[in-house]
């Protein structure tokens, strides 16, 4: 008898079931820009996943091992998550864009027993991994002949027989990071019945079903792309493609070539899409004031006049029906300009450490900068202000277990069954949330990723006549009701007086070599020794007080 899979104990025995029950329908399309790599039945899927799990069983990774998912985004990213699943692994996604010296870190810090890696991430990351602490390192995609720098490949057969790992709803079923590396690196621990519980609460949002087909554009080991749009596709039976370059004209072909109905993005894609859609608009005279009267007229909801479907299915395809934003804070504006399009757009917010999606937005309602709560998950905003903005805290079924290795931080993250968000915002009066700024000191990019200063912070050690230095984000520093234009700021104190022009010329080089959004806007200048408690720790919310009570904004200086 085929187990259901909304009533599965673990996500591998839940994928399993949809598996067995959607043996025959397309699972997966990979593209590679205008090139179709191939495309999988759910069966073909089980018989590759089954295939991997036993090549790690036979490496000896056993129930309860980390696995580590290093790839862009592929069918051999979902085999592999799979096949860690049904080994009974913990699967540990890492994000393929960063450096291999923070690849370096965050595998250091997750300790996993088998790295999955593409080929030539591999050659950048072997020189500098240092062993990996003997893990096994499973290459994807070498060319025949290639140095594996002691790699086995993902396309070798198995030694010996698979065997399913059942696991049980509380178990691990991820390491998820939440936040760079330089500092303490922060891995989320999430549950088999987290996901589970998130593809049920999501999935009653978005009403995905069969004949789906999901655009994955967020990289899969992002959270927000691992929950929507790997986990909830895989157990409603949808389809999932693959595009394995992030270029706008790439994406906007394959979502009209595969004729997508769904998809995730982040704010800063969204935003691409919008200014090539207002490039074809723009040769339409007073498109606004036609489209006004198209819907004054007999119309029904949805249905577009032959000039705007033509100009939304150049750029989204014909089929589309619901584009959620998540990963980043999102402008009004910006979902104003798609529904009055007419194209559907649900905005979301949400934690790694809350298991991704905590609140949505009605996508057949303008959005007006506030989200309903999803179903179990309960909200408070404590020590509120006269305007009604406090930090929020949450409790849900899906928070996680706490932070990998970190005691300290999963004690001030989670307190009695809640989680300190370190987000800002207000309770309306029909109980939507509504996100204005953070209480904590990090950034989060419109591209979706966290920045936490203390990770910067690393990078400009030893900066010539300078005594100390610290980053702070510009709206922790002087708090500010918004999400929009967030940076950040050095605060460093010179050898002896202003800072020295050698010391201003390293800054700025280091700023350079930097990933774009990580790098600093400006620098404030402070002349007094840094607080530090009496094991020469610094007191980072000390001096940000002292920081508060004597400058303001004006104060930070350009870096150029």
């Amino acid at each position: 008898m085929t187990m259901d899979p909304r009533t599965a104990p673990s996500l591998g025995d839940a994928i399993a079931a949809s598996i067995e029950l959607h043996g025959t329908r397309l699972a997966l399309i990979e593209a590679d820009r205008e090139r179709e790599n191939g495309r999988w039945t759910y069966a073909q899927l089980g018989a590759e996943s089954e295939r991997f799990a036993a090549l790690l069983q036979g490496h000896g990774v056993a129930a309860g091992d980390r696995v580590a998912i290093l790839m862009s985004n592929q069918f051999k990213w979902i085999a592999s998550a799979v096949g860690g699943f049904w080994a009974g692994a913990v699967v540990v996604p890492v994000d393929v864009r960063q450096p291999p010296e923070e690849h370096r870190s965050l595998l250091a810090h997750a300790a996993p027993r088998a790295l999955v890696i593409e080929y030539p991430v591999w050659e950048r990351l072997a020189p500098v991994a240092g062993g990996l602490g003997g893990a096994l390192v499973v290459a994807c995609e070498a060319p025949a002949g290639a140095e594996l720098h002691g790699a086995v490949r993902w396309e070798d057969p198995p030694s010996g027989r698979f065997t399913r790992r059942s696991r049980a709803p509380d178990d691990v079923a991820t390491v998820v990071y939440s936040s760079g590396t330089a500092g303490t690196p922060k891995g989320c621990m999430l549950h088999h019945r987290t996901y589970l519980r998130q593809a049920q609460m999501v999935g009653g949002v978005c009403r995905i079903g069969g004949e789906d087909r999901y655009m994955s554009i967020l990289p899969t080991s992002h959270t927000t792309d691992f929950t929507v749009g790997f986990i909830l596709p895989l157990l409603s039976g949808a389809s999932i493609v693959h595009q394995r370059t992030m270029r706008p004209q790439f994406l906007s072909a394959s979502m009209r070539t595969y004729q997508a109905t769904f998809t995730v993005m982040a704010p800063r894609v969204l935003e691409q899409f919008e200014r090539r859609l207002r490039a074809r608009l723009a040769s339409v005279p007073d498109w606004p004031e036609r489209l006004a009267a198209h819907r004054a007229g007999p119309s029904r909801p949805g249905e577009f006049p032959p000039w705007l479907d033509a100009i939304i299915d150049a750029e989204l395809g014909s089929q589309l029906r619901l584009i959620m934003i998540g990963g980043a804070f999102v402008e009004r504006g910006l979902a104003a300009f798609f529904h009055e399009l007419g194209i559907p757009v649900a905005v979301g917010y949400g934690l790694t450490e809350a298991g991704t999606v905590v609140s949505i937005s009605d996508p057949r309602a303008p959005f007006d900068g506030a989200c309903h709560p999803l179903p179990g998950i309960e909200l408070e905003v404590r020590d509120a202000a006269d305007d009604g903005v406090g930090e929020i805290w949450l409790r849900s079924p899906t928070l996680m277990g706490g932070y990998l290795a970190a005691p300290e931080l999963t004690q001030a993250a989670l307190v009695d069954g809640w989680l300190r968000t370190g987000d800002l915002g207000r309770l309306e009066p029909d109980g939507r949330l509504r996100i204005v700024g953070r209480a904590k000191n990090m950034i989060v990019t419109s591209g979706g990723k966290n920045v936490y200063p203390e990770d910067i912070e690393s990078h400009f050690e030893g900066l010539p006549d300078c005594a100390e230095l610290c980053v702070f984000a510009e709206n922790y520093l002087w708090p500010a009701r918004t999400m929009v234009g967030e940076g950040l700021v050095a605060v460093l104190r010179p050898d002896r007086g202003a800072p020295s022009q050698a010391l201003l010329d390293e800054l700025r080089r280091r700023n350079r070599e930097l990933a774009e959004y990580k790098r600093l806007r400006g620098l404030v200048a402070w002349t007094r020794p840094f607080p530090t408690t009496a094991s020469h720790k610094l007191q980072r919310d000390t001096l940000a007080d002292q920081l508060r009570a004597a400058l303001d904004r004006t104060a930070v200086v350009p870096i150029g």
